[in-house]
């Protein structure tokens, strides 16, 4: 497994919705590893936002799904974390383990 890894998103001409994920801790005994993770609104040099409104977004690390409301209130230039936390992985038997994830966030309006 990766120590580190990050997705990015076009969500308009100037904002980036960024996905990173970092390696914490590994135990050998527990055969598992915890990764931390959170989700960033990047803006770029004209991608202000005003509107504080809350939106709803929902994480999927390993099969475990969080879910919150974040707004997007941002300057130009500006990151914002929307989203963040950590979850445990088991590995399989031998220690290797490969894991999924995916990420949403609502920017027009409350699902």
């Amino acid at each position: 497994m990766a120590t580190s890894g990050s997705v990015t998103v076009k969500v308009t001409s100037y904002n980036n919705l960024v996905f990173r994920w970092d390696l914490t801790s590994q135990s050998i005994e527990n055969n598992s590893s915890v990764v931390s993770w959170k989700m960033s609104l990047v803006a770029g040099s004209s991608g202000a936002i005003t509107s504080n409104v809350q939106k709803a977004w929902t994480v999927v690390v390993n099969g475990n799904t969080y879910k919150g409301t974040a707004s997007h209130g941002i300057g130009n230039n500006q990151t914002k974390v929307l989203a963040s936390g950590s979850t445990t992985i088991p590995h399989n038997s031998d220690g290797s383990k490969t894991f999924a994830f995916s990420f949403k966030q609502v920017f027009k309006g409350l699902v």
